[in-house]
């Protein structure tokens, strides 16, 4: 009994260690965005959904774009979006 007990165990716990290596067939390819034909800016409830100059997008490297935004309330969900 002591001997099937083991084994037992020994067979589970090589079970639980077995890795599954899935591969991943699909490639893409980045592209880099066009430039910006307008402003656009990060726009939310923090801005009462206005375009506000300090919240405008700027070029960091072509196709890049970033603002900073500080938000002060901690654990509030800001709802945002990306717009002219």
């Amino acid at each position: 009994m002591k001997k099937l007990s083991a084994v037992v165990l020994a067979l589970l716990l090589s079970a639980c260690s077995s890795q599954v290596h899935v591969t991943d067939t699909q490639q893409t390819t980045p592209t880099v965005a066009k430039e910006l034909n307008r402003p656009m800016y990060l726009r939310g409830d923090f801005t009462l959904w206005d375009a506000e100059s300090h919240y405008k997008l700027k070029t960091s490297q072509p196709g890049v774009y970033s603002v900073k935004a500080k938000f002060m309330t901690p654990g509030k969900v800001y709802e945002f979006k990306l717009a002219d």
